[in-house]
């Protein structure tokens, strides 16, 4: 079992006392994740992040594709 990391959204604020093992809840709350996404509700859907989440940067969209997809 390993900590799980998320982006705090609606799902986790909702879920404060909810396992916080990997893939357990990530197992766990399956459904939930379902009907969000079936539902459109990105605020309902939990956002795992992986070991490198600390390095994101807080970046403008058009910057980040830019980085990702340089022209040329």
């Amino acid at each position: 079992m390993r900590w799980a990391s998320s982006l705090v959204n609606g799902f986790m604020l909702d879920h404060p006392d909810a396992p916080s093992g990997y893939p357990e809840i990530n197992n766990a709350t399956r459904p939930l994740r379902a009907a969000a996404a079936a539902a459109g509700d990105t605020g309902r859907m939990s956002l795992f992040a992986g070991e490198g989440f600390r390095a994101a940067t807080t970046r403008p969209a058009a910057e980040v594709v830019a980085h990702l997809c340089p022209a040329g």
